[in-house]
């Protein structure tokens, strides 16, 4: 086991190490086609999405094993490094611990003589994006063998638990409206900073939601991730903008959770 783990740890940091911010994955995604051995064949290679599997047994179901090999920017966290046995860097949790151990057990399954199940390799970039930039609408109108798949595993950190179903996500940019003025008159201005810090308690302060549906435990949280304001130092500033993130469970639908919290809102919708 520690000579596995070891493997994984260091096939992991190799992949952190190869920048792959969305939109800027070429290397990652030429450097994991280059890993994919035979008898293993790319079935489909689109935009930013790739297929890989054996001949195809009738008698055997397909199991795909799925992860995307792009990141958020990286924050002072490239090159990676590993300590007390964990790999830390961008992208170490998502995803490319996960788009390792798919690609060491390709690997190994290519060596052995096949087994009861035919397992396909997916790995596609641009995951951390809007959805106009998702590649995988093209793999599915495309590509006739992925409908074959009975099971797909995405490989995102679970902690070894699978866990089923998918959440939607809306973002927002909700404006809240000041009056400028100087900072040594405030009292002549209106801070939309300060409206802006007052109407998003509400959403610090938001509780986790659970909801169970078809036996299956999702939960529905909400996020401040940005917070845009002012032109100066000394400048009382007249907007300031909020990029709230929803993440809600499939017993709510875009139509049915939307919010602008005192200001104006701009959604876009996702499933994830």
């Amino acid at each position: 086991m520690s000579v596995l783990a070891d493997r994984l740890a260091e096939r992991t940091l190799e992949l952190v190490d190869i920048p792959s911010e969305s939109r800027h994955e070429a290397a990652i995604r030429e450097r994991l086609r280059g890993l994919v051995p035979p008898p293993y064949r790319e079935v489909f290679a689109g935009d930013e999405a790739f297929l890989w599997a054996r001949e195809r047994r009738r008698d055997a179901p397909l199991l795909v094993l799925a992860g995307h090999y792009d990141t958020v920017p990286a924050q002072g966290n490239v090159p990676g490094h590993i300590a007390a046995g964990v790999v830390h860097g961008c992208g170490a949790s998502d995803m490319k611990g996960g788009v390792a151990v798919a690609i060491e057990l390709v690997r190994e399954l290519a060596a052995r003589a096949p087994g009861p199940v035919d397992v396909a390799l997916l790995l596609f970039g641009r995951e951390e994006l809007p959805p106009r930039f998702d590649p995988l609408p093209a793999l599915f109108d495309g590509c006739p063998l992925v409908h074959e798949a009975g099971l797909a595993v995405l490989l995102e950190p679970t902690d070894l638990e699978i866990q089923a179903g998918c959440v939607g996500t809306l973002t927002a940019r909700v404006t809240f409206h000041g009056r400028s003025g100087h900072s040594a008159r405030p009292w002549l201005a209106d801070n939309a900073l300060h409206r802006a810090i007052e109407g998003l308690v509400r959403i610090a302060a938001h509780e986790r939601r659970e909801a169970i549906v078809a036996g299956l435990p999702f939960f529905e949280v909400v996020s401040v991730t940005r917070l845009e304001s002012g032109v100066a130092d000394n400048v009382v500033p007249a907007t300031a903008v909020a990029t709230l993130n929803l993440r809600y469970p499939p017993d709510r639908s875009p139509r049915t959770r939307r919010s602008s919290c005192g200001g104006s809102s701009r959604p876009m919708r996702r499933w994830r």
